[in-house]
């Protein structure tokens, strides 16, 4: 789960909370919360613009990426979903995986032509809360709120646990350039 918060957190601090880039190419927004009743919907549990010099490495393919595989570009569009994972065999328990996928340059919409990376198994839920700088908020819309970014993001990830129970994991997240605008 420790890669899944890095992923998370990476994402998030370089997402785009100022002026600096024209605002229609600026994203920040999610659902909130993702689960086995959001798998039908295409909405993501996150979609930001953010800086990123690094590509991802899926879980599927381990070991740095080839250079003429990802372009290097510091733009990147990021969507997290939650999906659900092919079956492996009679009985199995079926729990959720946490999929990144990378937009480059960060204006394109289609998920075909994303990187796509696997980077947690196992899970039940992903939840994110997103603080303004007064207020906590189950959701978050760059285009419909004051600011571009939150001022920071709380992630709790549901894990199913080897004896059919769940165990939570939470981390908190700090964007000193979100949150409310003056």
């Amino acid at each position: 789960m420790r890669a899944a918060f890095d992923w998370l957190e990476r994402d998030l601090e370089g997402s785009f909370a100022v002026g600096l880039y024209p605002t229609n190419n600026k994203r920040f927004f999610s659902e909130g919360r993702a689960d086995a009743t959001s798998l039908g919907s295409r909405r993501p549990l996150l979609d930001v613009t953010a800086t990123s010099a690094r590509g991802t490495t899926p879980l599927e393919r381990l070991g740095f990426m080839p250079e003429g595989d990802r372009d290097t570009g510091d733009q990147v569009r990021v969507l997290y979903y939650l999906e659900e994972p092919p079956a492996t065999g009679a009985g199995d328990r079926r729990t959720l995986d946490l999929v990144r996928y990378e937009h480059r340059p960060p204006f394109r919409d289609e998920l075909e032509h994303a990187a796509r990376a696997v980077i947690a198994r196992g899970l039940q839920a992903v939840t994110l809360r997103f603080f303004d700088g007064a207020d906590w908020h189950d959701r978050w819309d760059s285009a419909a709120g004051a600011a571009s970014a939150p001022r920071a993001v709380e992630i709790r990830l549901t894990l199913a646990t080897a004896d059919g129970g769940r165990s939570v994991v939470v981390s908190v997240v700090y964007l000193p350039l979100g949150g409310r605008r003056a």
